[in-house]
Parts: structure tokens; sequence; C-alpha cells
């Protein structure tokens, strides 16, 4: 009587077994990291879309092993972590313009408030034999000239976050026809409420009001959101002190 060898699946199928369990369990990470925290989605986002890629290659490889080798398993599991793979690499790709967009969006009224500020600043100049308002005082001096109406106006408050605006302190006594580059040149600066009126590089807070970076104002009346990496690139000292 003959007795039939049980089948040991040979060293070879293990791995090629194993991608379909390792493209579900990248999937599953996958899935975990759109769970980012919200001060960075951007980066997790860019790291889900590409663990669902990988997801994706994974469950197609061992799909095709197993139309070539029908004794090997895992096709259902390789089926699972195609289709978890796919929805979260969708999710990761469409999510991150989305966000962009939205983060634009709340740039706005940071970047719409600091260049009325820039544009009191330059009116000023203008009426004072091109001199900036000396930077200690400011902000009284562009209330009594009526350029601004009051303090508050220097202030800022969209509902996310609030806080006040620096001067460039390297502006004292300058004139804003000796700046060479105006839209380099930075003239005021987003800060928390309760500093000193005028400062430089170093006064940033550690982390900006917006994710994108922090709100700067140039002497040609412009602002934008720029990246903390950015900040050193910015002309601070364009009179040479």
């Amino acid at each position: 009587m003959s007795v039939t060898e049980p089948s040991v699946p040979s060293a070879g199928q293990k791995p090629k077994r194993s991608l379909a369990g390792l493209s579900l369990l990248v999937g599953i990470i996958a899935f975990f990291s759109l769970g980012a925290p919200p001060q960075q989605p951007s980066p997790w986002l860019v790291l889900t879309a590409l663990l669902g890629v990988l997801g994706i290659v994974l469950a197609v490889v061992h799909l095709r092993r197993v139309r070539q080798n029908k004794s090997l398993g895992g096709r259902a599991l390789a089926i699972g972590g195609l289709c978890l793979s796919a929805l979260l690499a969708f999710c990761g790709i469409a999510l991150y313009p989305v966000h962009l967009g939205v983060e634009r969006v709340r740039c706005i009224p940071h970047v719409t408030s600091a260049e009325q500020v820039c544009k009191a600043i330059r009116s000023y100049c203008n009426a004072n034999q091109s001199l900036f308002p000396r930077t200690r005082s400011w902000k009284d001096d562009l209330v009594e000239a009526k350029f601004v109406e009051d303090k508050s106006k220097l202030e800022f408050d969209t509902g996310r976050a609030a806080g006040t605006y620096m001067m460039n302190a390297v502006l004292d006594g300058a004139k804003i026809g000796d700046i060479k580059q105006p839209k380099e040149t930075v003239l005021i600066f987003e800060v928390a409420i309760g500093g000193r009126p005028a400062g430089g590089l170093e006064d940033f807070p550690p982390e900006p009001h917006l994710r994108m970076g922090y709100v700067v104002g140039f002497v040609d009346g412009h602002a934008e959101v720029v990246p903390a990496s950015k900040l050193k690139d910015l002309i601070w000292h364009p009179l040479g002190r």
C-alpha cells in the first residue's frame, strides 16, 4: 500500500506568497498615515500615496505569479491589499492639491492685512521726504499721521490666529528711495502680540501662524508667505548696516 507524502511548499514559494500579506500590510500602514499631525499633513499625504503605490505593485506582482502557478496561495490577501492600497493611493494624490488649495485660501487674509500695513508705511514715506517712520514708534507715527485709524488696524485676527507686526529695525532713519531691491527687502513681518515694535530675523516666533510659513511684507508694498527655510534668503540689511 503506497503512502502519499504530504506536499511541502518549496522554499522559493514562501517569499512569493508573502508578497500578498506584505501588500495588505503596506495598505494598512498607508491607512494609518492618513492620521497625520494636523500641523504638517502634506508630507504624510505624500507618504500615503507612495505607500499605496507600493502596495499596488506588490499585490499585482503576487497576482501575476498566482496566475502562472495556481498552487500559490494568498490570492484573497493580494486582492485585499490591492483594493486598500489603490484607495489610499487615490486619497493621497487627490487630497494633496486640495490641502494646498485650502492652505492658500487661509493665507489670503493674512497677506491682505500685511499689504495694507505696507501701503500705510509707504504713504507715510511719501509724505515725509521718503523717510521711514521711526522704528521704535512706527505704529504711533502712522496713527498720528492718520494713515491708519488706530493701532488695532496694525494687528490681525483671522479667527484661527491673532498677532501683530514687527518692523525691520534696520530701516530706522532710512529713506525708501535708498532701498535698491525693495521687492526682496523686508519691511514688516507677523509676530505674536506683546513684543517690541521693531526687530529682525531672530524675532520670528518658533512656529508660524500658517502651515505654509511666515507672512512677510516687503518695501515695495507686497506681502507673501515665506517658508521658514527661506527667511535667511531675504534682504534684512539693505543699507549694509
